[in-house]
């Protein structure tokens, strides 16, 4: 497939906000959280919660929704995107073009890039202002 389909559907689930990680239930919205980011905790945090993150990646990937999160892996799920949906922009100019089953360039994208280079990439792109953990 073309990059440029990865993109789109990387994209469109961040055009969707976190809205994708609420469920409509006779009692209303489930997990009507308050989203505000905290990006000294996130920096802190991501660590002890990584693998609940690419739990919940291969669950998307896999089903195409999201499990229902806790406000601060939501938050973690959608950075995952955008940083991956970056990446890809930063290689289209390649026009590269995959012929690996979707589902396994997305596991990559999300699970196995995030530890390759993408955190690394989201720390460094962080302003001196923002505090890092040591």
């Amino acid at each position: 497939m073309k990059l440029s389909h990865y993109r789109a559907l990387l994209q469109e689930e961040v055009s969707r906000g976190f809205s994708p990680f609420m469920r409509e239930t006779e009692k209303g919205l489930v997990a009507d959280f308050d989203l505000k980011i905290n990006v000294p905790r996130l920096l802190a945090e991501e660590a002890s919660h990584r693998k609940a993150v690419n739990t919940a990646a291969v669950y998307w990937i896999i089903h195409r929704r999201w499990p229902l999160a806790s406000p601060l892996i939501a938050q973690y799920c959608m950075l995952r995107l955008v940083i991956a949906a970056r990446f890809l922009n930063a290689l289209a100019p390649l026009r590269p073009c995959s012929h690996v089953l979707e589902e396994a360039v997305l596991l990559w994208l999300l699970v196995d890039y995030w530890q390759l280079a993408g955190c690394a990439w989201w720390r460094g792109q962080l302003p001196e202002s923002e505090p890092q953990p040591t």
